[in-house]
């Protein structure tokens, strides 16, 4: 992590690839272990007004036994509403989860006030707990 600044034009073309990964781990405790997930939702928010292409997001819900994944293909837009069904394994034990990313460039410069935020990230999940509350 840091902060990187650029004294010169910034281009990205149409051969520009990026991946942009975010890991969630660690999850792990007592009362996680006794959840058992058979089947989840994921809604996510993803702005831009950067001269990238979005291609795909992939979504893994990892545990200690099983994983539920969901991947969806993405074209242009500025904002979209993401909904991904996960499917896989039954997970137990859960561990955390790993968001990705691909993105393109568009043979378009960048400059300083561009973003891509991803935002509103919610998982629903089905499945039970087999411990005492």
């Amino acid at each position: 992590e840091g902060t990187w600044e650029f004294y010169t034009k910034l281009s990205l073309t149409d051969q520009t690839k990026i991946k942009y990964t975010k890991e969630w781990d660690d999850w792990g405790d007592e009362d996680l272990d006794g959840l058992t997930i058979n089947k989840a939702t994921l809604n996510v928010t993803l702005q831009k007004d950067i001269a990238l292409d979005a291609e795909s997001l992939e979504f893994i819900l990892l545990g200690k036994k099983g994983k539920l994944s969901g991947q969806t293909s993405l074209k242009g837009g500025a904002s979209q509403n993401i909904t991904i069904d996960l499917t896989g394994d039954p997970v137990s034990e859960i561990q955390g989860a790993k968001l990705n990313v691909h993105l393109k460039g568009l043979n378009k410069d960048l400059n300083k006030e561009q973003e891509i935020r991803i935002s509103n990230l919610k998982l629903t999940v089905d499945g039970y707990y087999d411990r005492e509350l």
